[in-house]
């Protein structure tokens, strides 16, 4: 289970001092890279971009799947244009699937408008 604190205020308020959205980012190594040559060279490429990564202050969250070739983050953004920069380096090498984060409050407030509304 994946748990990531907000940075916002209890009132859904505007968060201060960091990106302008949240994006979950899970990557795999492609399945075609398997000769021990390949795992050595992806290895090399995408430990150095992943320290790049770290290195930027946009990481939220991180990890790795066990028993996976791959991992996730929770990534502090000011755009699409700024995940495409940090991830487009390493999608020859890996699977990646994106999705922007919002709150479980807010799906609560929109139940309840919903509710309202009669829908």
């Amino acid at each position: 289970m994946l748990v990531v604190e907000r940075a916002s205020s209890p009132e859904g308020g505007e968060r201060k001092g960091v990106g302008l959205m949240e994006v979950f980012a899970k990557y795999e190594v492609r399945d075609t890279i398997t000769d021990r040559e390949q795992v050595l060279h992806i290895r090399q490429v995408i430990g150095a971009h992943l320290q790049r990564i770290f290195e930027s202050g946009k990481v939220r969250a991180s990890g790795i799947f066990v028993g996976a070739r791959g991992g996730f983050f929770v990534f502090d953004v000011d755009s699409a244009d700024e995940l495409f920069e940090m991830l487009v380096p390493i999608v020859d090498y890996v699977r990646m699937e994106t999705h922007p984060l919002t709150s479980v409050e807010k799906l609560g407030e929109f139940f309840e408008k919903d509710a309202a509304a009669g829908g």
